[in-house]
């Protein structure tokens, strides 16, 4: 409880009755929530989606687990929004204030 989570991982065993993670941090979701062993079919759902993932950068609220890493750095899915950030800001045409 109230460990941060450090790479993408997959939840295999739960060592508590359950688990519980804010993810404001990645989705914005205002309240935590409940991760489940049960693996989802649908690989294009979105990540509010995915209750059998853990997050990097976001923090169990609530339980404890038994993961499987799948992403680490900027492969996890923190990671990707911050490469999009940053192409993003390298395509900023020069503004006036910028010149």
């Amino acid at each position: 409880t109230g460990d941060r989570v450090p790479a993408d991982c997959r939840m295999i065993r739960l060592k508590t009755a359950t688990v519980r993670v804010e993810q404001a941090s990645l989705t914005g979701e205002s309240v935590a929530v409940d991760k489940r062993v049960e693996s989802v079919k649908d690989e294009d759902i979105e990540l509010q989606g995915k209750t059998c993932m853990l997050f990097a950068g976001t923090a169990v609220s609530n339980g404890c687990c038994l993961c499987v890493v799948n992403s680490t750095g900027m492969s996890t899915e923190i990671g990707k929004i911050q490469s999009q950030i940053k192409e993003a800001s390298e395509e900023e045409e020069d503004t006036p204030l910028k010149q």
